[in-house]
Formats: C-alpha cells, sequence, structure tokens
C-alpha cells in the first residue's frame, strides 16, 4: 500500500501545483483590468478627436469651395463691368 499511497500524493500535488499556477501565477501575468480600462479611455478620446477634424476639415473644404465660387463670380462681374466700359 506503500507504493501506490506515494503515487496518488504525487499526483495530487502535481494537480494542486497547476491550480495554484493557472489560478495565481498566469493571472499576474494578464494584463491589468485598469490598464486595459485606461487603454479603451485613451482610444475613446482619440476617435472622438478624430471625429472633431474630421469635422473641422470638412468645413474647411466647404469655405475654401465657398470662397473659390465667390471670387470666380466676383472676376466674372468685373470683365462684365469692363465690357460694358469698352
Amino acid at each position: 500500500m506503500g507504493f501506490w499511497f506515494f503515487l496518488s500524493a504525487v499526483i495530487v500535488s502535481n494537480m494542486v501545483f497547476k491550480a495554484y499556477k493557472l489560478r495565481f501565477i498566469e493571472r499576474n501575468n494578464s494584463p491589468d483590468s485598469r490598464k486595459l480600462r485606461e487603454l479603451e479611455r485613451e482610444i475613446t478620446t482619440l476617435k472622438e478627436a478624430l471625429a472633431h477634424r474630421d469635422q473641422r476639415l470638412s468645413q474647411l473644404e466647404e469655405a475654401v469651395f465657398f470662397g473659390e465660387f465667390e471670387l470666380k463670380r466676383q472676376f466674372i462681374d468685373l470683365e462684365k463691368q469692363r465690357a460694358t466700359k469698352d
């Protein structure tokens, strides 16, 4: 009976050690949930900043296009005035 008791003790101790290793040692190697939340917050902030910049860019593009349109209209008006004077 001594051999079987020794073999059972080795198997049980091995299972306990693996459970301990899985539960405590490997948990410390995984990313911390606080760091994960901080990264998610940073990603959200960056997405909001990107959306704000996209909106500003579209407004600037609209202003440039509208300004170019107005400038062309003023040149046409000046050419018409010049043509009527001649």
